[in-house]
């Protein structure tokens, strides 16, 4: 299996996920009461927490998808950007996960998560440092 297509599942599976993240904060931020009971903090508390995580994770959708539509037409330009904001996208969003974790409610599972996500935004940002293999353009046959 190629690198392009490697990229293209890779970020289609980025922008699914965080789709299915994005409805999970969207329900919490309907009632951020349980959530935040779950958590120990106070509703007001994971409402923000709430909305720091929708803007990133918007921001993930918005730019994986923007990737993937790279990765199909092999333009470098929008792979490499794509990736390189999904990339800066999943590192912040854990790093805030993990910054959450420590200082504010003491769930260490949630580091853990956000470990998880700044090691994808890593293997984002590698993969955009491969925009030459992966949008380069068919050679035509002789």
């Amino acid at each position: 299996m190629n690198r392009r297509i490697v990229a293209i599942v890779l970020f289609a599976l980025f922008a699914v996920a965080e789709i299915g993240d994005l409805v999970g904060l969207i329900i919490t931020l309907a009632d951020p009461t349980a959530a935040a009971a779950l958590l120990g903090i106070s509703p007001r508390a994971e409402s923000i927490r709430a909305v720091i995580l929708v803007a990133l994770a918007v921001l993930i959708v918005m730019n994986a998808l923007i990737a993937v539509a790279g990765a199909l037409a092999r333009s470098a330009l929008l792979f490499q950007f794509g990736a390189l904001m999904t990339g800066v996208g999943l590192v912040l969003y854990g790093a805030y996960q993990v910054l959450s974790a420590i200082f504010q409610h003491g769930q260490l599972l949630y580091a853990g998560v956000g470990l998880v996500y700044a090691a994808l935004g890593a293997l984002a940002l590698w993969l955009a440092r491969s925009t030459p293999a992966i949008a380069a353009k068919p050679r035509p046959s002789a």
